[in-house]
Formats: structure tokens, C-alpha cells, sequence
């Protein structure tokens, strides 16, 4: 069974101080073929994975052709997202991921588990967050 672990990436400024967060290294591919390293939060609270327009600008995807649905985050803010469908590759497996774009540059970078759940089960330590490939 494939696996790839990250470790935490300490981060400040949390009003409680320094904190650690399973940051994960996402591969997506553009338009064109090529792939673009992203640096996602892996938040099992989030439904679907969501990025800022920058990322659906650089993969070469037109934000408006997505379709557009609104999420209700944590804190009861209505976001609006345009889902799109973009091969990914986590550590050597490759795999479609559902990608809600974000209309602004400054939406967080979130890995959410639709789609990834369907091909890793996720596993959190107190240093590690561990993506297992499931078998078919």
C-alpha cells in the first residue's frame, strides 16, 4: 500500500502562539500538462478542496465556466466557489479532484475530502499526517 506523510509546519501568530498544522503538498495539472505544487491545509471540515482564483488562474481554467455553488464555512460565512474537476497527484498517485475557485486572491488553500477520501483514508499523529492509499 502506497503512503506519504507530511510533517507539521509550525506557523505563528495563533492567539494561543505558535501552533503546528498538517500542511499537505498537492500537485495539480494545467490546461497545458504541466503540474503546479500547492501548499494545502488539510481540513477534514471542509466538504470539497477549495483555492483562491490565483491557482484557477495559473492552472489556465476559466473561473466562470465552474459550477457556482455557495459553502457555509465554520463561522457561518457564505462562500461562493466554481467547482471544477482537476487531476491531482498526491505523492506518486494520481487521481481526479473535485477544486472549488474562489472569485478572490485571498480565499486559504484547503485540501477538503471530496474526492480525496475516496482514494486515501487520513491519519493525524501528534507530528504527521499520513495519506494511505486505498486499494481498488
Amino acid at each position: 500500500m502506497n503512503h506519504v506523510c507530511f510533517k507539521f509546519v509550525q506557523r505563528p501568530g495563533a492567539p494561543v502562539g505558535e501552533i503546528t498544522r498538517p500542511y499537505a503538498v498537492v500537485e495539480l495539472q494545467s490546461e497545458t500538462g504541466a503540474w503546479f505544487k500547492d501548499f494545502m491545509l488539510a481540513d477534514t471540515g471542509a466538504d470539497v478542496t477549495s483555492l483562491p482564483r490565483g491557482v484557477c488562474e495559473i492552472l489556465g481554467k476559466d473561473l466562470y465556466k465552474g459550477e457556482r455553488v455557495e459553502f457555509i464555512s465554520a463561522t457561518n460565512t457564505v462562500h461562493v466557489l466554481y467547482l471544477h474537476k482537476v487531476k491531482a497527484r498526491l505523492g506518486s498517485n494520481e487521481f481526479l479532484m473535485t477544486v472549488g475557485f474562489a472569485e478572490t486572491h485571498t480565499h486559504p488553500h484547503l485540501l477538503g475530502r471530496r474526492d480525496l477520501l475516496d482514494h486515501f483514508n487520513m491519519k493525524f499523529s501528534k507530528d504527521d499526517i499520513w495519506f494511505e492509499e486505498i486499494e481498488p
